[in-house]
């Protein structure tokens, strides 16, 4: 009976679903390619009704549309995909220039000083290109790595203009100071005009902030973008504020204005780690319709009441609290928040309400909390002869303080989705040899 109560919860609970949002945005020091000076050939996506039939060679491969040779660089991705302005895959490549610190079988270091991207649409047709010289942070040591922005823009840094736009994020370590060395990094995010030729000088820095891109969203349409762009200034120099992270919002350039900062939130980083595992990121931007939104997670309290602690303990009566931001115009006002107690299972009201309606019955909560204890003590007793049986101990020693009831209606949809579960298990079980 037991067992297949543990399964009708399981499944429920698995076909009912949840709902999550996932933040549109990039890690800009992510995975590099594995296969050090190989040539990297664009196999675009096709979207329907832009290419025609393609070519096979003799032994029925696919014959590429086009190969483009870059450079590798073993911390920067040098060629990749990036989105079109309206959501197409578009290709760059990205050529770097700098000074060669340390070659070894290692290791390879660089501090780099130039960039030079070239972004191509969905059909390998030549967008546009730019150069330009790496801007450092005051006591920087180096730039360690350069990344692309994934999007592509129109008109967001320049509405007078009719080139599209990339941003350009550099890596920077610190310098040391008075002869100690400092470890950490920062980062900076510029944004240049893609032109068919490089003007002379180089291309033009059409916005320049700290931080780095990590959302990016379109309320307009194909004939009219409407970005909002979000960037995380944050810093792991040592000497400098490493508990906070600032998330600031940008709006589109106007008619000979920049673009200009929208909002801006700043996320106390002790309010956001949890176990140093299974992290979250406190920041997230949607939309919903041609409404905009920001989401906010933090905990009350630090996680753990010592992080430092050799043997650290969870912070009692803490809430994991997300918070909804609607805009309106420039300004974002508070519309929902939602409390999430951070407790046990067996604690959490949430978790109890979840047991008594997919099972349909009532939940009794009891008085102790050590369950596993108290039913070992109580068998104790029992051997010993103190109760002449489980029951009997049960009923003289476990006190009921609360009862939570199922909601029938709520109940009735997991055992709908319960019954769909019967039926479909029965179909799908020869497959588990196959595929286990």
């Amino acid at each position: 009976m037991s067992n297949n109560i543990i399964t009708k919860a399981a499944t429920s609970l698995f076909l009912l679903g949840t709902l999550s949002v996932s933040a549109a945005g990039f890690s800009p020091w992510a995975g590099n390619t594995s296969a050090a000076q190989s040539p990297l050939r664009f196999h675009p996506r096709v979207l329907e009704n832009t290419f025609s039939p393609k070519a096979v060679d003799k032994d029925g491969n696919m014959v590429p549309d086009d190969v483009h040779i870059v450079s590798y660089h073993k911390t920067n991705n040098t060629a990749g995909v990036v989105t079109g302005p309206n959501g197409e895959d578009w290709f760059y490549t990205l050529e770097l220039d700098g000074e060669k610190l340390i070659e070894n079988e290692y290791v390879t270091e660089y501090d780099y000083h130039t960039f030079h991207v070239r972004i191509y649409d969905e059909k390998l047709n030549f967008v546009g290109q730019a150069q330009g010289e790496v801007t450092r942070p005051e006591g920087t040591l180096r730039c360690q790595g350069i990344e692309l922005g994934t999007q592509v823009t129109k008109s967001f840094f320049n509405s007078n203009a009719s080139d599209y736009e990339i941003m350009v994020t550099s890596n920077f370590n610190p310098a040391p100071v008075e002869g100690v060395a400092r470890y950490g990094a920062k980062q900076t995010t510029e944004a240049y005009s893609l032109t068919a030729e490089i003007p002379e000088g180089g291309s033009k820095c059409l916005f320049a902030q700290p931080g780095y891109a990590i959302s990016m969203i379109n309320t307009g349409n194909s004939i009219s973008e409407n970005f909002l762009i979000a960037l995380s200034e944050e810093t792991s120099w040592d000497g400098e504020d490493k508990e906070h992270v600032n998330y600031t919002v940008y709006k589109k350039a106007g008619w000979g204005t920049p673009a200009e900062k929208v909002t801006s939130f700043n996320i106390d980083l002790k309010l956001a780690y949890s176990d140093g595992i299974n992290e979250t990121i406190p920041f997230v931007m949607t939309t919903k319709g041609n409404d905009v939104y920001i989401a906010t997670a933090l905990y009350e309290k630090t996680f753990l009441d010592d992080p430092t602690a050799s043997d650290p303990t969870l912070a009692k009566d803490n809430n994991y609290v997300i918070t909804l931001y609607k805009a309106s115009g420039n300004e974002y006002t508070q519309v929902a928040e939602t409390k999430i107690p951070c407790v046990g299972g067996a604690k959490s009201p949430l978790w109890k309400k979840i047991i008594a309606n997919v099972m349909n019955l009532k939940v009794d909560v009891i008085e102790s909390e050590e369950g596993p204890a108290l039913g070992g003590a109580m068998l104790a007793a029992v051997a010993c002869g103190e109760y002449e049986s489980v029951e009997a101990a049960a009923a003289k020693l476990v006190k009921v303080v609360d009862t939570v009831e199922p909601d029938p209606e709520i109940a009735a949809k997991y055992e709908k989705r319960y019954e769909q579960f019967r039926q479909i298990y029965p179909a799908c079980k020869p497959l588990f040899e196959i595929i286990k």
